[in-house]
């Protein structure tokens, strides 16, 4: 836990419990951490509903996690089953619930109980997928996804000594016939297994390697980080910019890494895309000549001054969505939503109505979104907050100058927190952004 969080007294933590040897092994655990360090401990159980026995077997937990006083909940999904892709359709409708009870329950992350096996099963997939050092760094120990923090503290402990804690506990579980269904890539890959160990690529090799790619990702994002400083910004808007001149000079391969870093997260995908589609672009950028196209959710624009801008496509925007300030709230898998008025809002792009809004009802002296230097497009995709009368409050957001907004606005604050970690300490980092006024 010390390698993967830093818990406060007082948090609260969410494990998910499937029911097998590995979870349950790790919901034990985690109650006696929670106990000495003081820390709130809820386990939680997703039923999908895929297989028949699924409920009965969320009932069952429920019945042996009750027996030792660990608090459990059973989340229900009731979804059409998809005839293909199963298991991410799953794994989505997994965290989407997670994610959901979290900021219901101010609940700070969600713990795995992913074990060494898993890790190499997911290293051999992405060697299999031709992945860079980012996919072949395989799991980490701590990361988000769509805003969720993720703990997966057992990542170097083989399933062996899960199961013997299990047995120590004196703890049954339940097997998951999938684990056994060859129509399942991970599951051919983990028959393999003693053939890699032979060839020495076995878990534990592969769990030495993911570490090495690991520490291979974190220099990376510290160029990156540095890079960006020097050459560069990320708005709290979530907009970003390079100095083309130093781009142009990038090493080819890192310009590729970094650019799809910033992709994804202004875009706020879930996936990086295609690495030749990156060089592509990184190759058009680098002729020098003025470029607008798209990639990633993300318009990439060069000017004629040479300024690269990356921000949100307006037309890729998440739809406009009711909040409530009675809960935490995250709009395009990108921003972190809270106020202070008891009323509902509604959150979403500015777009072109919002705009003309915008300059009928303020002169350009009165608010400071006339004054940033910022392409217009880009100004379309940050997200505003529409009161029900019709009025379009454009919020404060984290690492921009308060003062250059309305009062009305900064009831409202938006704090631009991509997945991307490193990209969240460049933010802390960036005070006023005095370099998008250079820019």
């Amino acid at each position: 836990m010390t390698r993967c969080y830093r818990s406060t007294p007082g948090c609260h933590l969410v494990v998910g419990v499937s029911g097998g040897a590995d979870s349950l092994a790790l919901c034990l655990l985690m109650n006696e951490w929670g106990k000495d360090n003081h820390v709130q401990i809820t386990a939680i159980t997703v039923n999908h509903g895929i297989r028949k026995d699924a409920a009965k077997e969320a009932r069952l937990v429920n019945q042996w996690l009750q027996e030792r006083k660990i608090c459990h909940c059973v989340l229900d999904i009731n979804k059409r089953i998809p005839s293909a892709g199963l298991q991410a359709a799953a794994r989505k409708w997994r965290f989407t619930a997670l994610d959901r009870w979290c900021r219901e329950n101010s609940a700070n992350a969600v713990l795995f109980g992913h074990t060494m096996e898993d890790q190499a099963e997911t290293v051999y997939m992405r060697i299999l997928a031709d992945s860079g050092p980012d996919g072949l760094s395989g799991m980490g120990h701590h990361t988000r996804v769509a805003g969720l923090a993720i703990l997966r503290p057992l990542l170097g402990i083989p399933k062996a000594r899960l199961i013997a804690t299990c047995v120590q506990f004196e703890q049954v579980w339940v097997e998951d016939p999938s684990n056994e269904d060859r129509k399942f890539t991970r599951v051919r890959l983990r028959g393999l297994d003693t053939i890699f160990t032979k060839i020495g690529m076995g878990k534990k090799e592969l769990d030495r390697f993911s570490s090495a790619m690991y520490r291979v990702r974190r220099i990376i994002d510290g160029y990156s980080l540095s890079f960006m400083r020097k050459n560069g910004g990320i708005s709290g808007a979530g907009i970003s910019w390079i100095y083309g001149q130093e781009f142009d000079i990038l090493p080819e391969q890192f310009s590729i890494l970094l650019m799809t870093r910033i992709l994804v997260a202004i875009g706020g995908t879930p996936f990086p895309p295609r690495t030749q589609k990156v060089r592509e672009l990184c190759g058009s950028l680098r002729k020098g000549d003025e470029l607008v196209c798209t990639l990633a959710g993300c318009i990439i624009q060069r000017n004629s001054k040479g300024v690269i801008w990356i921000y949100r496509e307006y037309g890729r925007c998440a739809s406009s969505t009711m909040i409530s300030s009675r809960r935490r709230n995250r709009w395009d898998n990108r921003f972190e939503v809270s106020f202070n008025s008891e009323t509902e809002l509604l959150i979403g792009p500015l777009g072109r109505d919002g705009w003309k809004h915008i300059k009928d009802n303020y002169a350009p002296e009165e608010h400071g979104i006339f004054r940033k230097n910022i392409p217009f497009l880009a100004k379309l995709s940050i997200p505003v907050a529409r009161k029900l009368d019709g009025t379009v409050l454009i919020p404060h957001f984290e690492g921009e100058r308060a003062g250059e907004l309305t009062k009305q606005d900064s009831e409202v604050t938006m704090r631009f927190i991509p997945d991307s970690l490193w990209i969240c300490s460049f933010l802390m980092d960036q005070g006023d952004l005095q370099k998008e006024n250079k820019t």
